[in-house]
């Protein structure tokens, strides 16, 4: 009788190790297919955002943000923004992405003093409005170029207009310098002022006598330039207002290589 007791406990052990041993088997089994899941799950999401971040590359420059507009560069990424007060809105950008911290915050706070200084003076006196935009280029990964072209309305029948314009130097974090530290500004250069070499891009159409008017209005110590990824910009202010209050021209660079003392294409 105890045998068969003895054998009977031993077959309940045997039966128990067994099913304790195919509980394990299919935990086993469970974790695996989870971890699968997961995996596939992980996989499928990188393949969704480098398919995205190919599109994007593809498609555009830039793409909307929760904050602005960013456009990429191998060097740094410029967001896009708008400050709004009362009636004025002002453009402006900031950088982001720049390896010296402290470089990228000191072109910023000149950037937004640059481009929303008066807008916030305005609104703090309530006695004008100020609507302006922002256009800006990244050159060879090295400059970074910034105009800011506004309309103060001061309750006049017509807004007065002007530019401002900058060059960093996303190496240094400071202002890139003079329009000489670019250009040589010799007697050739200017002869190259009163011909078609520079092209009035704004206002409109063209004007009597333009490009003598910016020879006459050019001095060596000329600082309202900005640089294009085609070419060289300079701008004259205070023009009268039924010509636009300033004027920009543009030079490709090769149609002014021989004066270049930076190679900027």
């Amino acid at each position: 009788m105890s045998d068969k007791n003895s054998d009977k406990n031993e077959k309940d052990i045997k039966k128990s190790s067994k099913d304790d041993n195919d509980l394990n088997d299919k935990s086993n089994k469970n974790q695996a297919v989870t971890f699968a899941v997961v995996a596939l799950a992980v996989v499928a999401i990188c393949l969704l955002f480098l398919s995205s971040r190919k599109n994007k590359d593809n498609n555009s420059s830039s793409s909307p943000d929760a904050s602005g507009v960013v456009d990429e560069y191998s060097s740094v990424d410029v967001k896009r923004y708008t400050f709004e007060e009362d009636e004025s809105k002002s453009e402006y950008i900031k950088l982001e992405g720049l390896d010296d911290v402290s470089k990228q915050k000191n072109i910023n706070d000149d950037i937004e003093e640059l481009c929303l200084w008066w807008t916030k003076k305005s609104n703090n006196s309530n006695n004008e409005n100020v609507i302006s935009e922002v256009k800006y280029w990244v050159v060879k990964d090295k400059f970074l170029s910034v105009i800011n072209e506004e309309e103060r309305e001061f309750g006049g029948a017509h807004p007065y207009k002007l530019c401002k314009t900058r060059v960093y130097d996303l190496t240094t974090g400071e202002k890139a310098g003079k329009l000489s530290d670019f250009v040589n500004l010799s007697d050739e250069f200017k002869k190259t002022l009163a011909t078609k070499t520079f092209k009035k891009v704004y206002p409109e159409g063209e004007i009597e006598n333009q490009n003598d008017t910016l020879l006459e209005n050019f001095k060596d110590d000329f600082d309202s330039f900005y640089l294009t990824k085609d070419g060289l910009g300079l701008v004259i202010d205070g023009m009268i207002h039924a010509l636009g209050d300033y004027w920009r021209f543009e030079a490709e660079y090769k149609d002014i290589k021989p004066f270049l003392k930076q190679n900027l294409f």
